[in-house]
């Protein structure tokens, strides 16, 4: 957990500037993926 500067309080409604890392994918990837990920269950037994 972050702790604010020496004199800063944070309070409800502040606005914020944040920066999410998140992974590359290629558009190819992005496109076939959810198609790939219901391939395994596809095949199960119940």
């Amino acid at each position: 957990m972050l702790t604010p500067p020496i004199g800063a309080a944070l309070t409800p409604g502040m606005p914020v500037e944040a920066m999410i890392l998140v992974g590359e994918r290629t558009f190819w990837q992005y496109i076939t993926q959810s198609l790939l990920d219901s391939f395994p269950p596809a095949f199960r037994e119940q």
